[in-house]
């Protein structure tokens, strides 16, 4: 499967379709607004973490999932990167 710019491709449909209220463009846009909305969360969250360097800046949260790896060998700070790497690269039709 091939990334896709997930903003891009709505900003088209909108364009095609039009933004008039109760149609399947203003719904399209709705969709555009609200993944514009988690991009900017996504955005926020790697902002908070900021420089990151492995392995010196890892740490670990204690029992807070259940899951043992988790919660004691995997650093939350460096497994939001490696989503937020793949995620924006999916979103903006780059590679993780």
């Amino acid at each position: 499967m091939s990334a896709v710019n997930v903003l891009g491709v709505l900003d088209e449909l909108v364009a095609d379709i039009g933004d008039t209220s109760g149609t399947t463009g203003h719904q399209v846009e709705q969709a555009r607004a609200a993944v514009a909305g988690l991009m900017e969360a996504l955005h926020e969250g790697r902002r908070a973490i900021g420089d990151h360097h492995a392995p010196n800046d890892c740490y670990a949260t204690g029992p807070v999932t259940g899951d043992s790896f988790r919660d004691l060998m995997e650093c939350p700070a460096c497994a939001f990167i490696a989503k937020y790497d793949a995620a924006i690269a999916k979103a903006t039709g780059g590679t993780p």
